[in-house]
């Protein structure tokens, strides 16, 4: 901790990463998958509130624990807000949205393309039909608002987009009872 390299050695945590657990079961059911989501959102946010991106924001990098808890690993390899212009920070922000969203569809079964960008259609409109058949139309908008290109992001984009997912989640919880 005082002398560089600097590092932190984590107890190793009880779980599978979520790839394993998406690769057994193909894809998790839609509780599930806001659950999953909501908390991976909520790690986000703490992050951005502190000024703190990273760039590894896939399944690969998170443990699911045997009770549901997920934690985020490889956190060493965030870095810093860049504060150059609010558009970089905008464009930063969308690109962690257009993350949890790809890693939404994931969960979800589906592996179709998201842009990471704004300069990018944010995902085709050929495939945008079949993901969103089936889907509830709350889940329906929230993908197509994660995903559009002209929507603007700030700081607390995530925040509210953890509140948003704690709404569905109480949602689907009363649709599954």
């Amino acid at each position: 901790l005082n002398v560089a390299p600097y590092f932190i050695v984590t107890p190793q945590l009880p779980g599978s990463r979520l790839r394993t657990v998406l690769e057994q079961r193909q894809k998790l059911d839609l509780h599930h998958a806001l659950w999953i989501l909501r908390q991976v959102a909520q790690a986000l946010c703490a992050l951005h509130t502190h000024d703190w991106l990273t760039p590894l924001l896939n399944p690969e990098n998170m443990i699911l624990e045997p009770d549901g808890h997920l934690t985020l690993i490889g956190v060493g390899h965030a870095q810093q807000f860049e504060t150059e212009t609010e558009m970089d920070y905008s464009e930063k922000i969308y690109a962690d949205i257009c993350r949890l969203a790809r890693l939404f569809l994931q969960m979800l079964g589906s592996h179709a393309f998201c842009g990471g960008n704004r300069h990018e259609k944010g995902w085709h409109r050929t495939e945008s039909a079949s993901l969103l058949h089936g889907l509830s139309p709350s889940i329906a908008t929230l993908l197509t608002e994660m995903l559009n290109p002209g929507k603007p992001c700030g700081k607390h984009s995530v925040r509210l987009l953890v509140e948003r997912l704690v709404r569905l989640e109480i949602e689907s919880l009363s649709k599954s009872a």
